[in-house]
């Protein structure tokens, strides 16, 4: 019998090894000094200087506090190219600006890739807002607002109701009737002798009298001045 063939052993498949990308960075501002309340644009060129592809950025701009504020931002996503900022200056001082990435990229072998996620930094950019430092990190004083006191009506002068007796009018009127009264007593005390106690008791009466009470027709004409 004829001896059965043995397998041979399948040669191994080369692997054309693949590595992560690496990116560098190129920045540039439109001034390196400025005035606060300027706008000044600042732009990184990121190159690929090896490695496979990359792409889904996410773009982080770090050190413009608080000399800046981001006021907008463009960038080449979801390609890696660049990324721009447009910074307001706010502050007086000097700002470090960095421009950090984290993208994918793939490893491992060319015909079956093992896709990761990378981080890379720039170098810093040094931008400076003139003006005086120490002033702007003096806090103005903010001034108190006192609490408002609370509302009350306005004290106004009662008006008298229509209809109503008047008063001073009456005491005065009351006044008169008993001068006119004491008057009468001295002409005629001793014809009314008899009397007397009862017109005393009258004039007391009168005068015991504080209440504010509207006065008879026949009080009025008593008290009004003969003629």
């Amino acid at each position: 019998m004829a001896a059965a063939a043995l397998p041979t052993a399948q040669a191994s498949v080369p692997c054309d090894e693949l590595r992560p990308a690496s990116l560098d960075f190129v920045l540039h501002a439109d001034a390196d000094e400025l005035d606060v309340g300027e706008v000044v644009e600042v732009e990184a060129q990121i190159v690929h200087t090896a490695g496979g592809l990359a792409g889904i950025p996410l773009f982080r701009l770090a050190g413009a506090e608080p000399a800046f504020a981001i006021e907008d931002q463009d960038s080449s996503y979801p390609d890696v190219e660049f990324v721009r900022y447009w910074l307001r200056a706010i502050r007086p001082g000097r700002a470090e600006l960095q421009v950090s990435i984290n993208f994918e990229t793939s490893a491992g072998c060319t015909d079956a890739p093992l896709f990761l996620f990378r981080s890379a930094r720039s170098a810093r950019y040094p931008i400076t807002v003139r003006g005086d430092v120490r002033a702007a990190s003096t806090p103005t004083p903010t001034p108190t607002m006192l609490p408002a006191p609370p509302w009350r009506p306005e004290s106004r002068a009662t008006r008298q109701p229509t209809g109503m007796p008047d008063c001073s009018r009456q005491r005065a009127m009351r006044l008169a009737l008993l001068a006119e009264i004491d008057r009468s007593l001295g002409q005629t005390r001793r014809a009314i002798a008899p009397r007397r106690v009862s017109i005393d008791r009258l004039v007391a009466a009168v005068r015991r009298s504080t209440a504010c009470r509207a006065l008879t027709p026949a009080q009025t004409s008593a008290a009004s001045p003969r003629r």
